[in-house]
């Protein structure tokens, strides 16, 4: 039998759901389902067809954001093409 040392060392983090993964990205719930959706952003659905409850990892976001800031819009998704106005 599989030992459990690992859980009773480190409970598993929680998912969160919507609400919660809005105010950590600053976003409205609408706008978080959309972008889980679309594959924008890390996700767990809940459910079959197309009423999904979508479920979150805080720490899986916090990834993905700091995967964000080195990409190829840049820092925090500004265009470098665009003129910086000071």
């Amino acid at each position: 039998m599989r030992s459990l040392a690992y859980f009773d060392s480190q409970p598993p983090e929680p998912f969160v759901e919507v609400t919660a993964a809005g105010e950590f990205l600053n976003y409205s719930p609408r706008t978080i389902k959309q972008m889980a959706r679309e594959g924008r952003i890390p996700a767990h659905p809940f459910g079959s067809g197309a009423r999904k409850r979508w479920y979150f990892l805080i720490s899986e976001l916090a990834e993905h954001l700091r995967g964000q800031v080195n990409s190829a819009h840049g820092e925090a998704g500004r265009d470098k093409t665009q003129r910086r106005v000071i």
